[in-house]
């Protein structure tokens, strides 16, 4: 066989150094006298070494574009978490301010507050007067059956105490009540729109922390007034607050009733969406607004109660 036959065979084997000792002699001591195959060595070699420095700067590019790629996650994760913390601290600079105006408001010696609440039979009003720790609430309603204004009931409160006096105008009674219970110790509980949790800034720290997750501040709006409004969203609720002082100008979606036709049956007569509106003012009560008067004329009644 011819020997130059044999070491082109054994050139990869050689140049990768896996040959055995024999092999490896008999190529060495034919490439002393054949240039041709050393020649083919030379060439094999060079071959091999291109081929590794290719595969190197593949391997190299390839490292880049990896770190490259995780480097462009990255970026994108570090701008989403920027937004949404960015996002947090809006919601929660406007509630918080909300919240703390609410306190504000709350504790004040003297205000006029008002929620006028729409319904399918007309639109009940609830109206509060506070000075000092005297409060007055009157409940009345705008009926759609006559147009007119009816007046329910007057109570006549006094912050920290257990005792009040209840007005009732259609029986004209007059009742002194004791409750086992502090009665009132906030005239507006109940009454002041919430954000789906505690207003009072004297809860538990997590209320406040959690608010931007119960509600979300939609936008702004001027809703046909040269006033702009915040727009809070939480649950069913739309909250639209005063730009300027925080102070809530109405609700939407906080109740909701429906009118069936009268036969009996379930066929809707009409659906509406509850909306309050809501009124404040700050050193307008005078003691003429929160005097009892006279109740000569009124059935007197004492009676306790749980709360």
């Amino acid at each position: 066989m011819d020997k130059c036959k044999i070491v082109e065979d054994l050139i990869p084997g050689y140049c990768d150094g896996i040959l055995n000792d024999e092999s490896k002699i008999f190529v060495e001591e034919h490439i002393k006298e054949c240039t041709k195959c050393l020649d083919k060595i030379e060439e094999y070699k060079k071959i091999d070494t291109e081929e590794n420095v290719n595969k190197e700067q593949i391997n190299y590019f390839k490292k880049i574009n990896r770190k490259n790629n995780i480097k462009v996650v990255l970026g994108i994760v570090i701008i989403i978490l920027i937004v949404l913390l960015g996002n947090y601290i809006y919601n929660f600079a406007i509630m918080y301010k909300y919240k703390k105006n609410y306190e504000e408001i709350s504790n004040a010696d003297n205000y006029y507050f008002e929620r006028r609440e729409s319904s399918d039979y007309g639109v009940s009003i609830i109206k509060v007067w506070k000075k000092g720790d005297k409060v007055k609430k009157e409940e009345g309603m705008y009926s759609n059956a006559d147009d007119k204004y009816h007046l329910n009931r007057i109570t006549y409160e006094t912050i920290g105490s257990n005792e009040s006096l209840e007005i009732e105008e259609d029986t004209k009674t007059a009742t002194y009540i004791t409750s086992k219970n502090i009665k009132t110790n906030n005239a507006l509980d109940g009454l002041y729109p919430s954000l789906g949790v505690p207003l009072s800034m004297n809860g538990n720290i997590l209320f406040h922390l959690g608010t931007p997750f119960y509600g979300k501040v939609e936008g702004t709006s001027r809703k046909g007034s040269n006033r702009e409004y915040y727009i809070i969203q939480y649950g069913e609720t739309t909250l639209y607050v005063h730009k300027d002082t925080f102070i809530p100008w109405k609700t939407m979606g906080e109740t909701s009733g429906k009118s069936f036709y009268p036969d009996g049956n379930d066929v809707v007569k009409s659906e509406f969406i509850g909306t309050n509106y809501y009124i404040y003012n700050s050193n307008t009560v005078s003691d003429e607004d929160i005097n009892i008067p006279n109740l000569d004329e009124y059935k007197k009644e004492e009676e306790e109660r749980e709360f």
